[in-house]
Order: C-alpha cells, then structure tokens, then sequence
C-alpha cells in the first residue's frame, strides 16, 4: 500500500525534494502511517470496516470508508519532506562561509572589520543605536553578500599552488544558490562567529603549532584543515595579504613568532640570523672600551679638580 500511495505521489505530482528512491521512500511513509494507526472496536465503526474486523477489532486510522485516514500520515510526510528542504536551505554551506569571509577582507570593510576584531568601539560607532556590529554585518549582507553583482576578491591562481582543479570548482563564492535563501544580518553575524571563525581558530591553531615540514608556503595551510574545511586556505590566503586580518584580536596581526613559524615574509634565514649572532661579542667589546674611556676621562677631571684645590689651599 505504501509502495502504491509513494508512486502515485511520484507520478502526478513529483514534488521538489522527494527521493527518486522508491524503496527508502515507501519505507519513511510506511513508518508514517503505522505511527498513526489504532486498534478500534469495530462495533463504534462504519460497517465498511466489519468486514476486515479480527476478534471484534480492526486497525484503522480515522473512521472514514473512503480512505481510513490516509490523509493524516501522508500529509505529515509531506510536511517532514518540505521541513528537510527548508533545513537545507537554511544550512550554512562552506560556499557562504567563503563568501563571507572573502568580503570581510575586501578593502572597503577591513576598518570596520579590525575594529570588531579587537572589541574595540570607536567614537563613530557611539552614534549607531544597537549594536554595531549587527549594524555592520547587515551592511555587509545588503551592499554585498546577497548582491549577485558583488564579486568578493580571491586569491591569483598562482597563490594557490598545487592545489587540484577539481577541488577548486567546489569551492565557488559566487555561487548562485547563495542568493536562493533570504538572509538577515543575525543569521550573517553567527555564519562568522559559529561557523568560520571556529573552524578556522582550529586550523590556525594546528598550522601554527605543527609547521615546520612542507615548503613552508602559505597555500600548504590547506594540509593543516580538516576534511570540510579545505576552502579555508583561500581565506587564509587573502588573509595574508590583509595582514591577517581575521586571525588575531591585536589589531589583526598574528603574533611575530607565529608568523615566523608561518614561513612568510618576516622569517629571516639562517645566514642572517649566524650575523646577528656573529656580531655580539663585537658590540660587546666596544661598549666596554667605550666604558674603560668614560672612566679614564673622570679619573683625570677629578685628579685636575683635587691639583686646582691644592693650590688654592696654599695661596690661602
């Protein structure tokens, strides 16, 4: 029965989200209807049903000869489907985490962006009512997030290094169902916070920690992510650029040892750093003949000093 009722739906109606699956389908809205069923005295039932009574009883669910109350369970199937596609909907996707985080590193936004990122509220913000940073972050989803002209700026192909194509194609900022679901600032604020940032404090924290293999180039962040989390590299990239921006509460700049660790511009070689060292026991030397000269220099201005008090004492 339940095999007949599913491809009847499947036939006249074919509604968005309903699996072409015919088993697994047929197997949910079975569940429905024996959920929903009760064993009734056939007596307080129409006679229609006497028939298929069993010791004076019968399993039905509504007393309705026409379709016992298949209405009830069908609909709560229907309702289950249409609550699934809403949730997915609904769901963030690593798509809006990049779009996301890829405008809150564009030049227009990198401002307001520091401020949130060190707590920091300026005398500017003194004049918004409520809170500014749901301020920005509408801002942020009305001038760019959900405006499909917008295009947030990503990483040169060279930057990604060997990262496959395949993969690249996945991760789209500009992909159009982005803008199938309306959004608001609230839903956009805890995308950053619950979403992005803590995936990427993750990541953050294992390249930080573990680098030292590799070559040591920023694209190689991407071995340090997790499995679902792979997009963040490019994020990563562009946050390099922006000073990271994203990555730390001090004025969106990592701290130095960290960025040493990170293989950027700032690591100095080896060479450099045998220099730095070479070069001590010199300053050293210096500094204490310069010392031994400042004493030398007293010694005969106080020795003068002591000469000039003798005469006077004699003429006196």
């Amino acid at each position: 029965m339940s095999s007949k009722i599913y491809q009847k739906i499947q036939t006249l109606y074919n509604p968005e989200g309903l699996t072409k699956n015919a088993t697994r389908g047929r197997d949910s809205l079975a569940n429905c209807i024996l959920l929903h069923r009760k064993l009734s005295d056939v007596t307080q039932l129409d006679v229609f049903f006497h028939k298929y009574a069993k010791n004076g009883q019968v399993y039905t669910i509504t007393d309705n000869p026409s379709h016992c109350g298949l209405d009830i369970p069908v609909k709560e199937y229907q309702s289950s489907i249409m609550d699934h596609i809403r949730k997915a909907k609904t769901s963030r996707t690593c798509n809006d985490g990049l779009r996301l985080s890829l405008t809150m590193l564009d030049t227009k936004y990198r401002g307001s962006i520091a401020a949130v990122m060190t707590n920091r509220k300026e005398r500017r913000h003194s004049d918004i009512s409520g809170d500014y940073v749901l301020h920005l972050f509408e801002e942020i989803l009305v001038e760019s997030f959900r405006n499909p002209q917008y295009r947030p700026p990503q990483p040169s192909r060279d930057q990604i290094g060997d990262i496959e194509e395949e993969e690249l194609s996945q991760w789209d900022p500009n992909d159009p169902r982005i803008f199938e679901v309306d959004r608001d600032a609230t839903w956009l604020l805890e995308t950053w916070k619950t979403y992005v940032k803590r995936k990427y404090k993750s990541v953050l924290d294992r390249w930080n920690k573990e680098t030292g293999g590799g070559n040591g180039q920023p694209w190689s962040f991407v071995n340090y992510c997790d499995k679902d989390a792979r997009w963040l590299v490019l994020v990563f990239l562009k946050d390099v650029e922006a000073n990271f921006l994203l990555s730390a509460n001090a004025g969106g700049r990592m701290p130095h040892h960290l960025q040493l660790e990170c293989g950027l511009e700032t690591q100095r070689d080896v060479s450099s750093l045998e220099e730095s060292c070479s070069e001590k026991p010199t300053n050293m030397r210096s500094k204490m003949r310069g010392k031994k000269r400042e004493l030398m220099e007293a010694a005969i201005q106080t020795k003068k000093i002591k000469t000039d008090l003798t005469k006077v004492v004699d003429m006196l």
